[in-house]
Formats: C-alpha cells, structure tokens, sequence
C-alpha cells in the first residue's frame, strides 16, 4: 500500500476512458427493478443504488475481466469523523453530510460509474473500462471536491473529509475478495490518518 494523495486538489485530471459500450447506472437501475417499485432499489437517504443491486454490479464487473481482461477498479470511501459530528451537531446534520457527500461523488464520478452508500457513513464506487491509474486520479479529485464544500452547524462553517481506498479487480478474484480487498485498502487509509488516497 502507499499513498498517492493527501493535500488538497490540484489541477483537474483526465476522466477514465470506456473501453466497452455500457449503460448507464440509471438505465441498469431500471432494467434491474423489472417493473417493481424503484424506491426499493435505493438508498433513501442518498436516492443512491442499494446494496444488493450494487453487488450484482460487481459480479458482473468480475465476469468482464475474466472474460474480455477489461479492467475495473473499486472505491471506497469513508467519511471521516461522521460518528463525532453526529455527536456534536445532531442526526440532521449527520444525514446532511451524507447526502453532501453522495452529490460530490456523484458530480465527481462518469455518468457510467456505479455509487452506492454502504453502510452507515460509507460509499462504494465501481469504475468499469477504468485503469489503477486513471481511478486513482477520480478518487483523488472526488476527495477534493468533499473537501471543498461547505456546510453550516450551530452557526460555523464546517468542512468534511473522506478517507478513500483503490483497488483493481484481478484475475482469480471473487467479488467477495475484491470487496474485502478494498475495505483493507480504506482501513489502511483511516489508521494512516484519513483525508487521503491510497491504493492497493
């Protein structure tokens, strides 16, 4: 493991290119309710894809590099401190940082990449047809731009953080090994200091 990122954002990065045609996450979103009720799909708070739903992803993007050697990397990401700031400022103002967050990774990320909230205070990103590299890079401009933002509580401006582990699918893996590869990677992140990249 080493760290590739821990200041703030410099200069914008290259967007990873696609190297297959794909739909987008709302199109598969869709496709993957069969007619039922999309709200079950969907993280309430975030509006973000669920869990489950997330994971078929996954196995599918396993299936990808077996077959077609495309490569295909996760993020996750943890935001840093959530637990105190729900202390301090109230469950509101938890559940605003979240849904902050979720824009900026959202806004950060292609049209075509995967997000989901994955438990309580983290999210996980798929990147398909998307190098090491090249992920790294938008993991690093979404941790600049959580970051940047601002929000308002008990009359201060304060700013969130997010610790953010990378790693890329590799033959032989199961989803499960990916999946706990990467959650290795963001403990590492956090017991390095959180507010930074690093990457498996």
């Amino acid at each position: 493991l080493h760290t590739v990122a821990t200041g703030l954002l410099g200069a914008e990065t290259p967007a990873c290119l696609m190297t297959f045609a794909d739909q987008s996450p709302r199109q598969d979103l869709e496709s993957y309710g069969h007619g039922e009720d999309e709200s079950t799909l969907v993280d309430p708070l975030t509006g973000l894809a669920n869990e489950a739903f997330f994971r078929d992803r996954v196995a599918e993007a396993i299936a990808q590099k077996r077959l077609y050697e495309t490569p295909c990397c996760l993020i996750y990401w943890q935001v840093d401190y959530l637990k105190s700031l729900a202390a301090r400022y109230g469950n509101n103002f938890r559940d605003d940082v979240l849904k902050v967050v979720a824009r900026d990774l959202t806004n950060a990320l292609r049209a075509t990449d995967f997000l989901t909230r994955f438990g309580e205070d983290k999210f996980l990103g798929l990147l398909r047809g998307c190098p090491k590299a090249q992920a790294v890079a938008a993991a690093t401009r979404c941790r600049g731009l959580v970051a940047s933002s601002r929000l308002r509580a008990g009359g201060s401006d304060i700013w969130v953080s997010v610790s953010c582990g990378v790693t890329e699918a590799q033959f032989g893996d199961s989803p499960t090994d990916w999946l706990n590869r990467a959650e290795s990677v963001l403990k590492g992140t956090v017991s390095a200091g959180r507010n930074q990249v690093l990457v498996s």
